[in-house]
Parts: C-alpha cells; sequence; structure tokens
C-alpha cells in the first residue's frame, strides 16, 4: 500500500507540472494573439483575462497528451533511478506496478469530466461574448418546454418558443412570439398554430395576438389573418445549425438538451456523439498510461529510450487524432455512436495490454 501511494502521488506530481507548463505555453499564445486584436485603450491586463479564458478549452482538448508526456516522464525518471528495477526485484510484476498510475489517470479523467468541463463551457461562452461571437439573432437553447430563439435589434427582442420544429421547412409548430422594447419590457404576444420561415418573414397560420401594455390583455386578443407577418432576420440556417458545438453544452446537461432536441424535430447525434466521447475520456487517459508504460517502463540501460519515447509520443498522438476522427464519422452518420465514442478507446487499450504482455513475457 506505501508503493501504491508512493507511485500515485509520483504520478499526480509529474501530471500537476506538465499541465503548469501547458497551461503557460497555451496562455503565452494566447496573450500574443490578443495582443494583435486589441483595441484601442485596452492593455495587457484585458490581454491576460481573454487568453486565460480562451486557452483554457484547448487544454482540455489536449489533456490525453498532457497525461500521457506525464507517464513517460515518469516512467524515464523512474527508470533512470533504477526504481522500477527495485520494484520488480520485490516481486511486484509491471502490471500490478501500472495500477497506481492508471488509477490516478482514472481519477483524474473523472475530476475532469464531471467538474471541469462545465468550467470550460462557462469559460468558453463568456470568451465568445468578450469576442463578440455571440450574435443577437440565434437560438438560444432547447429544453422539454421546446425550442426556443431570440430575434431582434436595437429597437427590442422577440422571444419565440415553440413545441416543435419541421428541420427541413423550417416550420415552427405551436408556436409563441413574444415582442421586447428596448428597455426588456414585454408589449406584445403572438400564438399560432404554426410559423414558416420565408426570406424576411414568419408567416404564420390560425394566429392571435395580445397587447401587453393594454389594461386588459385578454380583452384586447385580437384574430390575425390567415398568412400574417412577423418580420425577422433570422435565416434557415440559423435555426438549423443556432444550436452552436456540442461542446459548448455542460455535460450534466447533456441528457436533457439531446432529448430536447429531439423533440423539437432536430437531430442530436452530433451531441449523442460528444456525450458518449466524454464518459469514455476516463478510460482513454488510463489507455495513454499504458501505452506510455509498454514503450518506457524499462531499464535505461536497455538502450534506445529516446526512440522508444519517440514511439510513445507518436503512438499517443496518433489514439488522439484517431479519436478525433471517429467522432468526426460519428457525427456524420457514417459510424454508429457508440462505436464512433467508445471504438478507439477500447481498441487502443487492448493494443496497449498486449504490449504490456508481450514485455512482461520478455
Amino acid at each position: 500500500m506505501t508503493l501504491f501511494r508512493y507511485v500515485f502521488m509520483r504520478f499526480a506530481a509529474m501530471f500537476a507540472r506538465v499541465l503548469l507548463i501547458f497551461m503557460a505555453i497555451l496562455f503565452i499564445i494566447g496573450m500574443v494573439d490578443e495582443l494583435g486584436a486589441l483595441s484601442e485603450g485596452q492593455g495587457m491586463a484585458r490581454a491576460a483575462y481573454l487568453s486565460a479564458i480562451g486557452q483554457i478549452e484547448a487544454l482540455y482538448t489536449v489533456l490525453p497528451l498532457v497525461v500521457i508526456i506525464a507517464a513517460i516522464s515518469m516512467f524515464m525518471a523512474m527508470s533512470r533511478s533504477s526504481e522500477i528495477v527495485a520494484v520488480r526485484a520485490a516481486g511486484m510484476s509491471g502490471l500490478q506496478f501500472l495500477l497506481a498510475p492508471s488509477v490516478a489517470a482514472l481519477l483524474i479523467g473523472i475530476v475532469t469530466v464531471s467538474v471541469f468541463n462545465p468550467a470550460v463551457t462557462a469559460m468558453a461562452t463568456r470568451f465568445a461574448i468578450e469576442k463578440g461571437r455571440a450574435t443577437a439573432t440565434t437560438v438560444m437553447y432547447a429544453q422539454t418546454s421546446g425550442l426556443w430563439l431570440r430575434q431582434g435589434d436595437a429597437l427590442g427582442q422577440v422571444m419565440i418558443n415553440a413545441a416543435a420544429v419541421d428541420p427541413i421547412s423550417v416550420q415552427l409548430r405551436d408556436v409563441s412570439f413574444i415582442g421586447f422594447d428596448a428597455s426588456g419590457t414585454p408589449k406584445w404576444r403572438i400564438e399560432a398554430a404554426s410559423a414558416q420561415l420565408v426570406p424576411g418573414f414568419w408567416v404564420l397560420e390560425r394566429a392571435f395576438q395580445w397587447d401587453l401594455i393594454a389594461p386588459n390583455p385578454q380583452q384586447a386578443r385580437t384574430a390575425l389573418p390567415q398568412g400574417a407577418t412577423i418580420p425577422t432576420d433570422l435565416l434557415p440556417k440559423d435555426v438549423i445549425s443556432g444550436f452552436g458545438k456540442p461542446a459548448s453544452v455542460p455535460i450534466w446537461s447533456l441528457p436533457d438538451h439531446i432529448a430536447a432536441l429531439e423533440k423539437a424535430g432536430f437531430s442530436a447525434r452530433a451531441y449523442r456523439v460528444w456525450f458518449q466521447s466524454e464518459l469514455a475520456k476516463p478510460l482513454s487517459l488510463v489507455v495513454m498510461v499504458l501505452v506510455a508504460a509498454g514503450f518506457t517502463m524499462r531499464h535505461i540501460r536497455a538502450g534506445n529510450s529516446v526512440q522508444m519515447v519517440l514511439y510513445a509520443v507518436l503512438l499517443g498522438f496518433g489514439i488522439f487524432f484517431l479519436r478525433n476522427i471517429a467522432q468526426v464519422f460519428g457525427q456524420n452518420g457514417q459510424v454508429p455512436v457508440l462505436l464512433a465514442a467508445w471504438g478507439p478507446t477500447l481498441a487502443t487499450s487492448l493494443l496497449a495490454i498486449t504490449l504490456l504482455l508481450h514485455l512482461e513475457d520478455g
């Protein structure tokens, strides 16, 4: 148990050091990018702030590479100090020795997905707002009450809620429009059986309007003529593609978000692939440790150390890109969701275990 704690803490400390190095590199890169894009009157503090919140998503993405580099560094250090030789001389096999770093990598993955993932999505959203990439006309979100959209300009905003949508014809069903003035005060409400998006307008069917600034809005209800229109600057691509990237939704909200999207009539395949990929991430970090061990958990006198490290790094990058490519295939419907999310991780885990067993057998 003492040895387990020692190796566990050794790996955790090495992971922390490598993570700090990656953070520093990404922060500097972000600072250079932001300094060139600063407006007049903005200083270094602004660039540092934007770099900090803007690079956090990149750090989350390259976390498997951080783990494999940390594992390689730890195994090489323990080989140089002959600690691995001492462990084997004490009667512990290589697979038993790998239990501690594997558990550490698994815990890092669980904490990362459960805690770090929501923080990353929040910071990425804040970065988009700070950089002005979040537009005023966009799909807001989908939930169990239906699809919510927002459109508007400097004169006011219009909130739109629809029970369902036909993504091909871009027709909303059981739809409500609520108009707000520039100060945020609701002015009118329209409910319609359907609303068809055509260039520049929503075309309504069986619609009624309420004047919300009237003393009695219910008595002020009026029936709108068939084919009445509401001006809009929304385009079909805003409705169909306006949900943003799956990574913009915190993992704890993904199941409800997926259910709401499918209820509204949209395909949630990309979100399903992302959700399953995030669930597989802790196991993928363990695989990175096993891959690193297969090439570098050997005595330094065995030779070819630089070559083995290079092989481990290249294989780690290969696994990293394979997971990303499989996700793309899964999102495009070319590969089943579970296979796209879990297939690369499970396949590379078998490869790593085979390599380790070969190493143990000599």
